[in-house]
């Protein structure tokens, strides 16, 4: 068994997966453990209400996909031609280089355009 990734090389190896990827972040407990800060709190809002495990939602600008597990949670943000399957596949590969055990596939919860849309505008904030 080799051992886990830290939350940053987390999300470099998940950089080196998805060739969509814009941008990303993992959280604990709502709280920021590595990507750009200005992203915490529309992806914190994403899982506050929800109990499901895979969240995502797509608009013509671009998709959001995200899951958790009982640690961590990781939220990324594409471009709008990202293949949802592959992304969450790759989304939960990068949960388990936390050194979680890989979560179950779920069908994912539909985020709201709202929620997509402010995760996006947050992306190409400066």
């Amino acid at each position: 068994m080799t051992a886990p990734l830290t939350p940053e090389l987390a999300l470099a190896y998940l950089t080196t997966l998805s060739a969509d990827l814009r941008a990303a972040v993992i959280l604990r407990d709502g709280q920021l453990l590595a990507g750009p800060a200005r992203l915490r709190e529309p992806a914190a809002q994403l899982f506050q209400d929800e109990e499901a495990t895979t969240l995502e939602g797509r608009t013509g600008q671009g998709a959001v996909f995200a899951t958790r597990d009982d640690e961590h949670a990781i939220v990324a943000i594409t471009g709008p031609h990202a293949l949802p399957r592959l992304t969450r596949r790759d989304l939960r590969t990068v949960l388990s280089a936390l050194g979680r055990e890989i979560p179950a596939e779920t069908p994912p919860t539909t985020i709201r355009d709202a929620a997509v849309n402010a995760l996006l505008r947050a992306v190409s904030a400066p």
